[in-house]
């Protein structure tokens, strides 16, 4: 077992990716993959369909990604850069970023729900053990942010959070903030501690009001305990003053993804199965990539905003069993649909 902290260090408070148990690449006979996530997002639904994300350009924020695993092969691969050791060629030195990857653009036993776009992979995220590992600075995980969006990202994955200190750490939230503005979809998870009675809302940059943030849930429709809520009000700018009332659409969290026992990709050809909103974030943001390739009026700059993606989302949700309400601190408005998301496009 390996428990690792994914955030922002200079935040403080870090998001959990999940219990990581890596396993050899055996084949499929031994190792079985998580269909039914896809299946619940209808990621599946939409492929049959034919769409695969392409002409979408994707980012994820993340530790890295491991090219050379036999399901990455043939990736659409972008740009990289490397914000923690400055290398020029991808790697992965965690297991996290190729976690993430494989749920959007796995083409192996694992098949990502958008395995035809773009993707691009800025390294913020310390890998490792030892102090440090796991995190990365709010400076660089912004950079990072706006360095995706200058080459020309879609959709940015942020698979990553941390609690929100007063006037400490202003510039991811600044960052994705200023992404969504342009148009572009940013996904980030809501983070994991939701059993800390400490924990007053979703992690930031999920808390950013037009920032779609994701809970995590399980093969039974069940919110994780371990997901956190989110707070009736929002911060005030950058700052951790919880004063602005949240309206719809933009109560948090927006969605719920499957987030508990996700097999996906790990570096050195094998495969983890992993929990937490860091694995529900990309079933989100493959889902977007296929919604932006059938409606291309919704890519940004071309008509569509970043609202009415959201309130097409919120309206194919599909309501949770015991959460039958509008919206629901934990589990949002409900379980992503893309198919149904598509019905309520224009």
């Amino acid at each position: 077992m390996r428990h690792a902290l994914l955030g922002l260090l200079v935040i403080a408070a870090l998001a959990l990716p999940g219990c990581l148990t890596g396993l050899p690449f055996v084949g499929t006979s031994n190792v079985e993959p998580s269909t039914w996530a896809f299946d619940y997002t209808g990621l599946n639904a939409l492929a049959a369909q034919g769409y695969t994300g392409k002409g979408v350009n994707v980012a994820i924020v993340d530790t890295g990604i491991d090219l050379g695993h036999p399901d990455l092969n043939g990736v659409r691969f972008g740009k990289w850069k490397d914000y923690v050791n400055g290398q020029a060629s991808p790697y992965d030195d965690d297991g996290h970023g190729t976690l993430v990857a494989g749920i959007i653009v796995g083409r192996g036993l694992v098949r990502g729900g958008a395995p035809d776009v773009t993707l691009s992979v800025y390294k913020a995220i310390r890998g490792g053990t030892g102090e440090g590992a796991g995190s990365g600075t709010d400076a660089d995980v912004a950079e990072a942010i706006n360095q995706a969006v200058r080459d020309g990202a879609h959709v940015i994955c942020l698979s990553l959070g941390s609690g929100r200190a007063l006037l400490l750490g202003p510039s991811t939230a600044n960052a994705a903030a200023a992404a969504v503005n342009r148009g572009i979809y940013v996904v980030a998870a809501a983070g994991n501690e939701g059993e800390d009675p400490n924990t007053k809302d979703v992690a930031a940059p999920a808390d950013v009001a037009g920032v779609i943030a994701v809970a995590s849930l399980d093969v039974n429709k069940r919110v994780a305990a371990s997901s956190n809520a989110g707070s009736e009000t929002g911060p005030l700018g950058p700052t951790g003053l919880a004063l602005v009332p949240r309206e719809h659409p933009n109560k948090k969290p927006e969605v719920s993804a499957p987030g508990v026992g996700i097999l996906s990709t790990f570096p050195g050809g094998k495969y983890a199965r992993a929990d937490g909103t860091s694995m529900a974030a990309p079933f989100v943001a493959a889902g977007i990539a296929q919604l932006l390739e059938a409606k291309p009026g919704y890519m940004p700059g071309k008509g569509k905003d970043v609202g009415d993606m959201k309130a097409a989302i919120l309206q194919g949700a599909e309501k949770l069993p015991g959460y039958n309400q509008q919206h629901d601190r934990k589990a949002g408005y409900g379980l992503f649909r893309a198919d149904l998301t598509l019905q309520k496009m224009g």
